[in-house]
């Protein structure tokens, strides 16, 4: 696992893949199948792998959240960049802070607050954990106006901040206030859009940010990394036919929730199987089931089209 601090290089040099997790019980992780998973991502090309929403981490125990400290370094290789997800509570925060200042991640992403918060109080947050547990953060960003760009633009000059995973649902992605404002605090490449393969198209061409996040990347890490080099190359074209095979899983994903649809589709894959997920959030319905099974298998698929030709 990569120990040394983030560089710009590191934040543009892949997409950041955003796994989901395999537990054996309620407070146990199962080693061997989350192992498994990030092989998959990484023999792809992907070299970054952050725990967060698919992951549910939000409503992990400290037990659970220890564990995944302890065990996570292990799943991936010596090069690959794994990120931790805290909070979003200041309690939580606080906690999970004196547990990570004795290990080596570089950095954590601070969970989205939607409790009752305010600009001051949330910075304060943010330079708390990182003060505590001795890293600079990523702070994730769900709604327009979580924190003023001047906020943000101190954060980062005080090396409190190190990145950005930008995920506002703007009407017109291409005509977003929120980050226009932001991009004039903050470098360009020190932002990632942080809504899929689809939602980075825009985002990328539109504001040259430095890359995506993203969970189809889990199935097929290649056509990702691919949409990913297109879009630094200014050929968004080329990434929204790239994309083609990705949607309908995306689609699948919008309607019936993010996260037990990810869970699921990694299980549909035969990559690894997540097992149980994590309350408050449920499996998928039944009849869902079979909808996630096609559109996982034509995302495999498509996958294949990426795979090294047998030598003669």
């Amino acid at each position: 696992m990569k120990t040394t601090p983030v560089t710009e290089a590191d934040i543009a040099g892949s997409v950041w893949a955003v796994p989901p997790l395999s537990r054996s019980g309620d407070e146990q992780l199962c080693a061997t199948e989350n192992a498994r998973l990030c092989r998959h991502i990484e023999n792809g090309g992907v070299s970054t792998l952050l725990y967060g929403g698919n992951a549910n981490i939000y409503a992990a125990t400290a037990t659970l959240f220890e564990a995944f400290v302890e065990q996570a370094p292990e799943w991936v290789a010596d090069e690959s960049w794994l990120i931790p997800s805290v909070g979003p509570d200041w309690g939580k925060l606080m906690d999970q802070a004196r547990l990570l200042s004795r290990a080596k991640f570089p950095t954590a992403m601070t969970l989205p607050v939607t409790m009752p918060h305010d600009h001051e109080g949330l910075e304060r947050a943010i330079r708390d954990f990182s003060q505590a547990a001795g890293m600079p953060v990523i702070v994730y960003v769900k709604t327009a106006g979580y924190l003023p760009p001047d906020r943000f633009e101190a954060l980062f000059a005080d090396g409190v901040v190190v990145a950005i995973k930008y995920a506002v649902e703007a009407e017109d992605p291409r005509r977003d206030s929120y980050l226009e404002g932001l991009l004039n605090a903050v470098p360009a490449n020190r932002i990632v859009s942080g809504i899929g393969e689809i939602a980075a198209i825009p985002h990328l061409d539109a504001y040259a940010i430095a890359g995506f996040t993203a969970g189809a990347v889990c199935i097929a890490p290649k056509r990702s990394m691919a949409v990913l080099r297109a879009l630094q190359a200014g050929d968004a074209a080329a990434a929204e036919r790239l994309c083609e095979p990705i949607q309908p899983l995306e689609n699948l994903r919008a309607t019936h929730g993010p996260i037990p649809v990810m869970h699921e589709a990694v299980t549909q894959s035969r990559i690894a199987d997540m097992r149980h997920i994590l309350p408050p959030v449920s499996g998928v319905a039944d009849d869902v089931r079979g909808r996630i099974a096609a559109a996982v298998e034509a995302l495999l698929a498509a996958e294949r089209e990426f795979e090294e030709p047998a030598a003669a």
